[in-house]
């Protein structure tokens, strides 16, 4: 696994609506997924997931600057929160934490985020939770433009792990009780394996829509990922 060799200043993207640039989103704390950048400089993983391959099918290099793709302790998906609510935050109630982000050109981008928690209940909790917060935000305005909305859709019939969320966020503006959606859309998937739990992200300005092909190939891109986690159940 490619590891952290440098000490590198904070760039790690922060990931919010689907409908916006990452780095647009980054800069709104309006928007419904805008997450803090980290507060540390990323560091070579410690601990029981310093081994683990979470870089699996990502490039080597970013495709912006071509700066290595790296496996850090830092979270490659970050804190998520909808209508005000929080979804998830991989630092809260966690035992240890990986990340890992790749940043593409033309407006495309990818992290993924691995934790454990203390007890299985624990980490079941956590996406029942997810669950919850997200269904409870289907839409909401952005900006206080109530024209254009943030769309989040979970998608039923997710089968990963022991137990999975998958969701859309995506937006658009709002047009005689139809909307219209814009380009750009984010996949998301938390998925259990015992009280591990994967949270994962990818990104693509030519998502466009709620039934984007897109969906299919985040869930191919995180198999691999998520069949490895169950190595991590005896530790």
């Amino acid at each position: 696994m490619r590891r952290l060799l440098l000490l590198l200043a904070p760039a790690l993207l922060v990931i919010g609506c689907g409908a916006e640039r990452p780095d647009e989103v980054a800069e709104s704390g309006s928007r419904s997924a805008a997450t803090p950048s980290p507060t540390s400089t990323p560091a070579l993983p410690a601990g029981p997931l310093a081994a683990f391959p979470l870089d699996l099918g990502y490039a080597e290099e970013n495709g912006d600057d071509g700066s290595p793709v790296l496996v850090t302790d830092q979270p490659g998906l970050h804190r998520l929160d909808y209508c005000g609510r929080l979804a998830w935050d991989p630092r809260a109630g966690t035992t240890d934490l990986i990340g890992v982000e790749f940043r593409g050109e033309a407006e495309w981008a990818r992290g993924r985020t691995l934790v454990r928690y203390p007890t299985v209940e624990a980490a079941t909790a956590v996406i029942e939770s997810a669950r919850a917060a997200v269904e409870a935000c289907h839409e909401e305005p952005l900006e206080d433009d109530y024209d254009y909305v943030a769309v989040h859709t979970v998608q039923d019939g997710l089968r990963l792990g022991d137990q999975s969320l998958g969701w859309t966020d995506t937006g658009g503006f709002r047009q005689d009780d139809e909307i219209q959606f814009d380009t750009g859309l984010t996949v998301y998937h938390l998925v259990r394996v015992g009280r591990a739990v994967l949270g994962s992200y990818e990104y693509g300005e030519g998502n466009s829509g709620p039934d984007s092909p897109a969906i299919d190939d985040a869930i191919e891109a995180d198999l691999p990922v998520v069949d490895r986690m169950s190595e991590l159940s005896g530790s």
